[in-house]
């Protein structure tokens, strides 16, 4: 399915993976350091920016720069080398003239004056999400491709989520953290999910998880025996779960009331994980905080894990939740749909389970841990390697082309009324519970499905479109060049997959009409020379000779008159679901007459 050059460009990146590895903690402390270390500058006139960055440079050395426009102006992220010089840049701010007094210091920043200068070389844009799915530009790079693994290349750095995009969310969390330190002293606030596990796009919601220590919070009040100890003299609930929900509620008080840019903040504390969901204006970030929800921080870790293990993990799960969203199988909406984070599973459970696999299980990974890597969450095992450079190599050598054939082939064969899927074993299991069509097991709470949500229907809708990909892949998974005009493709392979054609009851078409007339005509055309030649077929049936008719086990005869119904004998009990099957889809065979005769000639036959 993909050329030699694929193949050995897929060893050659598996090969750089293992120089590659970062741990996920010390990319955590990287990112927050960078973010910590960084302003965030309303800059009030355009041309502006040298300005501000020579500005900047006088109170230490800056390290790097981008600018984006936001709801409300122009900003501008400026990384310095260290924060000591962010200290000396907020000694020379100065308060708004309508305040005096401010409850902290923080490094979101106006800046105006000076000579506005037209300097570009150290802006960048902050990339934009047009939610446009099939843009012309990013076909015609999908067509261009040498091989299907490219394809997905080309996708993965489309979809990706930029440096800058993670530099921002990174920046949020900790404008967030110097704000509630006042009334958290020693809290962390970091993000988690999607904004750190590297299977980010550009437009989710930031993940913040809250830790703070229990002598600065409130805390659960402890039962049964105690030590003698000596404590400090704080607030208390009545569980952890209540404790939090305090916890955030005044969190969200003080984030409403008192912290630049958060607005729309709202409480949810009676949800599963009580959060507190707000919106940053300055850098257009819908933002989730929550406090005790370690797991899903385990989670994150893992996926990273998964992600930077072997370089073909992403590009796979990228193409797998393109395909699903272009298909209406996944939605960022709630919903008896799987999720992103479902799919993302679908694929690693794939790769684990190769011949040859591609990613260990997390047993395998457990086993791997030394003791700095063992941890209990609520009694659950979270327990995981965490240094990359201890994972032996995967000894798969399959192309990105032929993972993405085989785990369309792998789930439209898979048995998902009899079998769930466990990520911690590696392999399947027989159900306990045959009310929800699709189990996935969660890596550390095993006990929960993740995608219990899912219903038969979209179950179903999944399995269907997996074999719709096959039939592509299969029928137009090759580069294919005009004859005619050579400097124009024709979509293949991932390209051909990711149009969506399907008609709509309302919108008709999905893609667009450029789409439609410059790349999908030749697809049409090719549609309706199959559905000519299969009318004509029926044309030639319904006219050929008794003899013929009955070779076919079929006795029709078209008349102008109407349909008159021959005698049937004991050997023609298959023609009339033949003929049936065959009825012209005009309707005209369809005679009210032609029913009751065939009615009553299965009544003499029975007799």
């Amino acid at each position: 399915m993909c050329s030699s050059k694929a193949r050995k460009a897929a060893k050659n990146n598996a090969e750089e993976t293992q120089k590659v590895k970062k741990p996920f903690s010390d990319m955590m402390r990287q990112r927050r350091q960078e973010a910590f270390n960084s302003i965030l500058v309303r800059v009030g006139d355009h041309g502006i920016e040298k300005t501000l960055l020579d500005y900047c440079s006088q109170h230490g050395r800056v390290k790097n720069s981008f600018t984006y426009n936001g709801e409300q102006g122009k900003y501008a992220v400026v990384q310095y080398e260290d924060s000591s010089s962010v200290q000396e840049l907020l000694k020379k701010a100065k308060p708004p003239k309508s305040q005096t007094k401010m409850p902290f210091r923080s490094r979101l920043l106006n800046f105006s004056g000076g000579n506005a200068s037209n300097g570009k070389k150290n802006s960048v844009k902050k990339p934009t999400n047009t939610g446009r799915e099939l843009q012309s530009t990013f076909i015609k790079k999908l067509c261009a491709s040498q091989s299907i693994g490219d394809q997905m290349m080309v996708l993965l750095e489309e979809q990706e989520m930029p440096s800058e995009d993670i530099h921002l969310r990174f920046l949020v969390c900790s404008l967030v953290e110097e704000a509630v330190d006042k009334i958290a002293p020693d809290c962390i606030v970091y993000p988690f999910g999607s904004s750190a596990n590297s299977f980010g796009k550009v437009g989710t919601d930031v993940d913040m998880y809250l830790e703070i220590s229990a002598e600065n919070g409130v805390i659960p009040r402890k039962t049964g025996k105690n030590k003698f100890q000596m404590v400090f003299d704080t607030k208390s609930a009545s569980s952890e779960r209540a404790a939090t929900q305090q916890t955030l509620a005044t969190m969200a008080t003080y984030l409403r009331d008192f912290v630049p840019h958060c607005v729309n903040v709202y409480k949810i504390l009676e949800a599963r994980c009580p959060i507190v969901k707000f919106y940053h204006q300055a850098t257009g970030l819908q933002c989730d905080l929550s406090s005790n929800n370690r797991i899903a921080t385990k989670s994150t870790e893992l996926l990273y894990l998964y992600g930077n293990h072997d370089l073909r993990v992403r590009p796979l799960v990228y193409t797998v939740r393109h395909w699903a969203r272009i298909n209406g199988i996944t939605s960022s909406s709630p919903g008896p749909w799987i999720t992103n984070f479902g799919l993302t599973l679908l694929v690693i459970y794939f790769l684990q389970t190769r011949n040859n696999p591609v990613v260990p299980s997390v047993n395998f990974l457990r086993d791997l841990a030394d003791k700095n890597d063992k941890l209990k969450v609520d009694d659950v095992d979270c327990t995981f390697v965490s240094d990359l450079n201890k994972i032996p190599s995967s000894k798969n050598k399959e192309s990105l082309g032929d993972l993405l054939y085989e785990f369309f082939v792998f789930y439209s064969k898979f048995d998902f009324q009899r079998y769930a899927m466990s990520l911690r074993r590696g392999h399947q299991f027989n159900k306990l519970e045959l009310g929800h069509p699709l189990h996935i097991e969660n890596p550390f709470e095993t006990e929960l499905n993740v995608t219990r949500n899912v219903s038969h229907d979209h179950l179903s809708r999944l399995v269907t479109r997996m074999q719709e990909a096959l039939w592509v892949l299969d029928h137009n998974g090759s580069q294919s060049h005009s004859v005619e005009n050579n400097d124009a493709l024709q979509p293949w392979g991932l390209a051909s997959l990711l149009m969506d054609i399907r008609p709509t009851k309302k919108k008709g078409w999905r893609s667009s009409s450029v789409l439609l007339n410059e790349y999908l005509s030749p697809i049409f055309q090719s549609l309706e020379v199959s559905k000519t030649k299969s009318k004509a077929a029926d044309v030639k049936s319904r006219t050929t000779t008794n003899s013929e008719v009955k070779d076919h086990r079929s006795e029709v005869k078209d008349q102008r008159s109407g349909v008159s119904e021959r005698s049937i004998t004991n050997n023609n009990s298959k023609t009339q679901t033949d003929h049936s099957a065959t009825q012209d889809n005009t309707g005209q065979m369809k005679l009210i007459s032609k029913k009751k005769k065939l009615k009553i000639a299965r009544d003499e036959r029975s007799g």
